[in-house]
This record gives structure tokens, sequence and C-alpha cells, in this order.
């Protein structure tokens, strides 16, 4: 089998085994559900409960893609070339990430395995973003769209796994209040949600960013934690400013003033 045909089939396998992967525990009766374990652990970064629904978005769009990417006619496909092991390897890493915390809950194992998937899915993202505006309809939803989302929401589930495997673990939140900590992992967070989506000007990254902190706002909220709350929601502008930002460096390039001045003086 060549490369081409084990691209494909690894994008059907493991989008389909990281959905089966969620009911591990009930299946086998080991361990505990996903659920369970992120109850256990809950910190000031983990979004409200009905912020992790974006899953049912993300692993319908993904196996979308995956019955897309299949078809014989896209077997060579160069762009499916460029992302398509990127988002297998992502696709794997949710199917492991799931395993491991329901055996063993949200410890380091599980932060090292998000961390990778999303590498892999960013990176996916920043090999398409080159051809964003030239993709057909199909291609625009069935492939950018849903690895999007999957790095945006990635993007922030990192964050609280780590404050997850911290309190697992018993290192707390690293000798700083609880709240300081949450703030600094939410800004760290943001930080590289902002390159990521300056580099991508990815729209749906963005939007599941955006939609994570919002649980993270609405959760802490109810729990009257100001502090975090107010740097989520500084956090999320600062991401959708962030799809301005090459028209914000078209505007501002040098020569543009004088040409401003040019069109509006008298004689022009």
């Amino acid at each position: 089998m060549n490369a081409d045909r084990l691209r494909q089939l690894f994008n059907v396998v493991f989008a389909v085994t990281q959905i089966a992967a969620g009911s591990f525990a009930a299946v086998t009766g080991l361990g505990m559900s996903i659920a369970e374990r992120s109850n256990a652990v809950n910190t000031a970064v983990t979004p409200a409960g009905y912020a992790f629904a974006i899953w049912g978005v993300i692993f319908f769009g993904c196996l979308a893609y995956a019955v897309y990417q299949a078809m014989p006619s896209y077997r060579h496909d160069p762009l499916l070339r460029r992302a398509g092991w990127l988002t297998a390897a992502a696709f794997l890493g949710n199917t492991l990430w799931s395993v491991e915390c329901q055996l063993n809950g949200l410890t380091w194992p599980t932060v090292a395995v998000i961390a990778g998937t999303l590498a892999a899915s960013v990176w996916a993202c920043v090999r398409l973003a080159p051809v964003r505006r030239g993709l057909s309809s199909a291609r625009y939803w069935l492939l950018l769209v849903p690895v999007n989302l999957l790095a945006g929401w990635l993007s922030v589930a990192t964050a609280a796994n780590v404050a997850a495997a911290c309190q697992a673990n018993g290192l707390g939140s690293l000798g700083l209040s609880p709240t300081n900590f949450a703030v600094v992992l939410i800004a760290a967070a943001g930080l590289f949600a902002v390159a990521v989506t300056v580099r991508t000007q990815g729209q749906w990254y963005a939007a599941a960013v955006v939609w994570g902190l919002i649980g993270v706002m609405v959760a802490d909220s109810a729990a009257e934690n100001p502090a975090v709350v107010l740097t989520a929601g500084g956090v999320a502008v600062v991401v959708l400013a962030g799809l301005y930002a090459d028209k914000f460096l078209e505007w501002a390039r040098p020569g543009r003033p004088n040409r401003v001045r040019r069109l509006m003086s008298p004689t022009a």
C-alpha cells in the first residue's frame, strides 16, 4: 500500500476512533469517563460544561473530511497531501488522549498528547492558510473549517489540561494563587492563539478559541472570579482583532500617509 492510500486510510480510521474512544470506559469497564475525570480536577481554566458541545461539531466535521479525502479521485491531491498526514496525526492524538484520560486522569501524559495534537492541527492550519481564499466550497467546509475548529478549541483545552495536571499531581498552582495561575495560563494561551490567528487569518480557528474563552468566562462568573473573567474576555477581544492584523499592516505600511495626503490635496 503506497503512502497516499495509507494517508487516506489513517484519516478515516482515526476520525472514527477519536469518536469511539470517548466510550472507552463505558465499554471496557476500565477507568472513569472523561466528564468524571474533568470534574475531579475542575480548575479556574476549565470552560463551562456546555462549551464542550463543540466536540460534536468538530467530530462531525472531521468525519465528513475523512470521507471526502478518502475518495479515489483525491488520492494524489496536492493539498490533501500537504495537510493529510497532519490531520491523521491530530485524530490519532485525540484518540490516545481520550483513552489515557479515562484510564489515568488528566495527568502529564495527557498534557504531552494534547500538546502534540495541538501542534499537528495548527501546523495543518498553517499549511492550508496560503490557499484559503481559493478553496472551493467543498474544501472550505470539509477541510478548512474542521481543522481550524479543532486547532482553536485545543488551544484553550491545552491550557485547561495543564492546570488540571498540576492539580492532579499535587503541584497546585505552582506557588501562585489559583486565580493568578489561571490568569497566567489564559494569557499564555491567548498569546499563542493571537500568533496563530495573525499567521493563518483563520476565522474558524479564532471562533473556536473565543468559544472556549467564553466558556471559561461563564464558569468563572458562576464562581465569582472576576480577574479570570476579565482576562479571558480581554484575550478573546485580542484574538478577534488578530483577524484584522493584515489590514492594519497594509494601512500602516511606509508611504501610505503620503499617498493619503496626495489624494486629499486640491491639486490631486
